[in-house]
């Protein structure tokens, strides 16, 4: 099973045994994730645009998944397979807020038979 979730809950992650694999630019100091997936990292002109104002959460999504579709959906599975069974992509947002893993979870799910969705 694949989830989402975020780094302040990588303590409970590890103790159900979910291997923490980092898909974000960076990650709190002191945080030591399983992997990355660094192809799945928002590009450095997306998160600056939009950290600086000058992109909405819209145009953000729409970037945001020009570059999924450039990497690709097999792609993509093959990156997450590649760490085996009861993975957990990790980002810096609380499950309530904008972020790119909300947007790579619908896609992988809109794009396979996988339902990846938030741990809880």
């Amino acid at each position: 099973m694949f989830y989402t979730g975020y780094y302040s809950k990588l303590k409970d992650y590890d103790a159900v045994g979910l291997k923490t694999v980092s898909i974000s630019r960076t990650k709190p100091k002191g945080i030591v994730t399983y992997g990355k997936i660094p192809e799945l990292y928002p590009s450095e002109d997306i998160l600056w645009n939009y950290k600086n104002g000058k992109m909405d959460e819209m145009k953000y999504t729409s970037m945001y998944l020009d570059q999924l579709d450039k990497l690709g959906i097999r792609n993509i599975l093959l990156k997450i397979h590649h760490y085996g069974d009861d993975v957990i992509l990790l980002c810096w947002e609380a499950p309530d807020k904008f972020c790119h893993r909300h947007i790579l979870a619908d896609y992988i799910n809109r794009n396979s038979k996988l339902n990846i969705k938030e741990y809880e």
